[in-house]
């Protein structure tokens, strides 16, 4: 049977999603599910593996971390960062360290991502 019931909601194949995905020239920052904000933030200005090596892989190397709070410093959406990721229990948002975020929340003891869970989160959103 040929037509949409052959293909129920008209999903498409995964041969037709490959060949769309691949058309498309898609900087990892222009998602369209990120925030409009995310644009202008100072990070965004950088290569992604630079980003990635700075902001989620500097582990305790001081020199990365002070790197990542300069970049967050001069960001003109850091208020836009700091709502949005609060809760985020690994890397660098808005200038703060994991550790420094979860102090800054009222938590106590360290950061680990087993004890942030979804509703703790959701809570702090609402």
């Amino acid at each position: 049977m040929a037509g949409p019931m052959a293909r129920p909601f008209l999903c498409p194949t995964m041969s037709e999603y490959d060949m769309t995905i691949k058309s498309i020239p898609m900087n990892a920052r222009e998602i369209f599910w990120y925030p409009e904000w995310t644009r202008y933030a100072e990070c965004a200005k950088y290569p992604i593996e630079f980003v990635d090596s700075i902001f989620f892989e500097s582990g305790n190397n001081g020199r990365k971390i002070r790197i990542a709070k300069n970049i967050c410093a001069a960001c003109p959406v850091i208020h836009k960062c700091r709502e949005a990721n609060r809760y985020v229990p690994l890397g660098i948002f808005f200038g703060m360290t994991a550790l420094e975020r979860w102090r800054w929340n009222g938590f106590k003891g360290y950061p680990n991502s087993n004890k942030i869970s979804f509703r703790i989160a959701m809570q702090g959103m609402a």
